[in-house]
């Protein structure tokens, strides 16, 4: 497995990025913190289907705030934010907190951190595990608008 650094830092971040080769065909970020961070997640676009964000590798981060931002929606359609763990063993991801069904504009912020007040649909008494993602799953094939970020804590 290889790592390379991104040459280009990103808008939200000082530091260039790292990429790990995870061996399997797939690349995840590697996330070393020190200090809170804010990553972006999904950058802000229309989009029809469900989708997920690049895996995060993470090294040393309790919790985090993610903050999805939906700013175009078809009607009564909706869009459910989760944010996944992933098992080495099973090879599968599984749900830390899944968010409510969304079907208006505006921002949701979804927490996950250990020792913090579980909120159903809202907060997490958990970890962040070595891996994770974001899951967006759309009711049906209609066009939402959206970004995601998440603000890491140490």
């Amino acid at each position: 497995m290889n790592d390379v650094t991104q040459s280009i830092p990103d808008s939200q971040n000082t530091l260039p990025r790292k990429w790990k080769d995870m061996g399997d065909g797939t690349w995840a970020e590697i996330i070393t913190l020190n200090v809170p961070k804010n990553i972006s997640l999904l950058v802000s676009a229309a989009r029809t289907a469900s989708t997920v964000s690049a895996t995060i590798v993470n090294q040393s981060s309790g919790g985090m705030h993610l903050i999805l931002d939906v700013t175009a929606v078809p009607g009564v359609d909706t869009i459910t934010p989760t944010i996944q763990g992933y098992d080495p063993v099973s090879d599968k991801w599984y749900p830390i907190l899944v968010g409510n069904a969304i079907v208006a504009t505006g921002m949701t912020v979804l927490k996950v951190h250990p020792g913090i007040a579980s909120v159903a649909n809202g907060a997490a008494s958990d970890m962040l595990p070595w891996k994770w993602r974001l899951s967006i799953a759309h009711s049906a094939a209609s066009s939402f608008t959206y970004s995601a970020s998440a603000n890491i804590g140490v």
